[in-house]
């Protein structure tokens, strides 16, 4: 009864073998599966053709990827066999890409920085606008595609023409040693003073971006006279 038990459990053990001829070694995280990588592989940038390895059979990533023509792609599968790894060798080095387009894609595509395969002789239309003075757009950025990334320039500030025409500021609040804005060389009011029951002022003029009094008022209530003084380098009222 004992020997008929034991038959009954080795038998089908020996079919097994028969039927596959060879107990296929397993590695602990090689082969189907979502194990992740495998915790017995070196670091990827250590495998490489001719390198040594230790443990005959594992497969690892190699320290280089398969090239794509979009660039690099998943690294290669490299196995340890007799004490070296094995890596695929890519004939002539590479794969053939068809030549790069010819003709720009949507401006909606052509953006700084992202990834590109337009000829690099091509200027295309981006959709960054150029604004203009008033706010409005001059037009969009032209871009290259150079190492399969868009380069664009920065549009920068418009240059807009400068108004001639700033108007004298209130006299009642302009003084010499303040800061001004260019108003072409005109002369200003500015510096008031009470004389004999009315507002006078100085004439003063922008330069280098101060009130500067190029005509003195002076106040003679006595005389009833208001008279106007001219600084060197200034012009009269």
């Amino acid at each position: 009864m004992h020997l008929a038990k034991t038959l009954a459990l080795v038998v089908p053990f020996f079919t097994l073998l028969a039927c596959s001829g060879a107990v296929e070694r397993i590695i602990p995280g090689d082969g189907g599966g979502d194990d992740g990588p495998n915790p017995n592989c070196p670091a990827a940038s250590t495998i490489d053709n001719g390198v040594s390895c230790g443990d005959n059979g594992l497969t690892c990533p190699g320290a280089y990827g398969q090239p794509t023509c979009n660039g690099q792609g998943a690294p290669v599968q490299c196995t340890c066999t007799n004490g070296q790894w094995q890596c695929p060798v890519l004939a002539g080095g590479g794969i053939e890409c068809p030549p790069p387009p010819t003709s720009c894609p949507p401006p909606s595509l052509v953006t700084a920085g992202a990834y590109c395969s337009t000829d690099s002789s091509l200027s295309c239309q981006s959709n960054i606008p150029i604004q203009g003075c008033n706010g409005t757009t001059d037009g969009y950025v032209y871009c290259e595609c150079f190492n399969n990334s868009w380069s664009c320039a920065e549009p920068g500030a418009p240059l807009c023409p400068v108004d001639a025409s700033v108007p004298c500021p209130p006299p009642d609040s302009t003084y010499a040693g303040q800061n001004c804005a260019d108003t072409s060389g005109d002369t200003c009011g500015g510096d008031p003073q009470t004389c004999g029951g009315q507002t006078v002022y100085d004439a003063l003029q922008c330069q280098n971006g101060v009130w500067t009094v190029v005509a003195s008022t002076s106040c003679d209530v006595d005389g009833g006279t208001i008279d106007g003084q001219v600084t060197d380098g200034g012009a009269g009222e």
